[in-house]
């Protein structure tokens, strides 16, 4: 972990290495968003190898949130080397997250895997196990892989128009279904 605040990264020095692997079941963790001062990080889970270390014997994701404290990257990394994260459980029926965040009581989170599947973005209310009965679904196009939060929109990225998945030289030419290089934007105050 690296924390610095404005200004201009110039020579980094890695401090060392967290291990999750307790928190996550030995799942490796795929992604990482910093909202609000969060700082969010989780297992990406399918059946397929090599993504098919669940997280947990009764549940196949989590997403782990640490509060960003520090005012200097030393003050945040003995922060994050002391302190453990709070997990949130996903439930079985939520798998493949590509990104998730937390922004109030709120926690965002984005499934998504192939080309031509539809991805689902998930507004829950913040408590350790999560249920999707509880949570607000929307579908989005797909290979959704990421999003950032900033003004009460949650701003998506995608890879379906990356030249693996949208040139002639690769053998699946033009099969990304909705194609795009732009960010999508969601008012998420709005769907309520």
């Amino acid at each position: 972990m690296l924390y610095v605040p404005d200004g201009t990264v110039r020579d980094v020095e890695i401090a060392g290495f967290i291990d999750v692997s307790e928190a996550t079941g030995g799942a490796a963790t795929s992604y990482v968003t910093v909202t609000d001062g969060i700082l969010c990080t989780g297992n990406f889970y399918h059946t397929e190898e090599p993504y098919n270390v669940k997280a947990g014997k009764d549940y196949s994701s989590v997403i782990l949130a640490y509060k960003l404290k520090g005012k200097t990257s030393a003050e945040e990394w003995k922060n994050f080397s002391e302190t453990a994260p709070k997990k949130y459980v996903l439930p079985e029926t939520v798998s493949k997250i590509q990104c998730a965040a937390i922004k109030g009581d709120k926690i965002f989170a984005v499934s998504s895997y192939g080309r031509r599947n539809d991805s689902k973005f998930y507004i829950f209310t913040a408590k350790s196990n999560l249920d999707e009965k509880d949570a607000e679904i929307w579908t989005g196009m797909p290979m959704i892989e990421g999003f950032f939060i900033r003004n009460g929109s949650v701003h998506f990225i995608t890879e379906s128009a990356a030249d693996k998945y949208n040139t002639r030289s690769y053998f699946f030419w033009k099969t990304s279904k909705n194609p795009t290089d732009v960010m999508w934007k969601f008012d998420y105050n709005k769907s309520e």
